[in-house]
């Protein structure tokens, strides 16, 4: 496996960055759109769709991996990881909502940034750790 590199971890925390962006935008257009009442489904949708540019910028930008053979092993752990955290999300979500009463978009970033630390460990290590031999090769030319 590589190492930890200041390149990768930025790359990761861009490219988590458009797909935290994509979750919030998506989120507020539709908790406006259908109602604040709804928006556990705003959030779902939302966190769906910031997954799914997340997994594109991943491969194929922060683990530079082209090879297109493993892409359904990595899109499948990639969405079973992104599933378990839909479950965090909304778990979360109502917690700091319903329980503490923090507004709708605080709780949303809140949650993003927990969900993401622990997104970068699962996806470093049971993802993309069969890309880390090819971003090793390519770093270090």
């Amino acid at each position: 496996m590589h190492r930890l590199s200041i390149a990768l971890v930025t790359k990761y925390t861009l490219s988590g960055s458009v797909g935290a962006l994509t979750q919030l935008v998506v989120f507020y257009l539709l908790t406006i759109s259908l109602g604040e009442e709804l928006y556990l489904r705003s959030t779902s949708i939302a966190f769906i769709a910031g997954l799914s540019v997340g997994f594109l910028l991943q491969k194929l930008w922060t683990f530079r991996d082209l090879e297109v053979y493993r892409t359904p092993r990595q899109f499948v752990m990639f969405f079973v990881i992104g599933g378990v955290n839909l479950f965090i999300n909304g778990l979360l979500m109502y917690f700091f909502i319903e329980e503490i009463g923090i507004w709708y978009i605080n709780a949303q970033l809140v949650t993003a940034i927990v969900l993401s630390f622990e997104s970068f460990i699962m996806n470093r290590y049971f993802t993309f750790y069969d890309a880390d031999s090819h971003h090793d090769r390519t770093l270090s030319s």
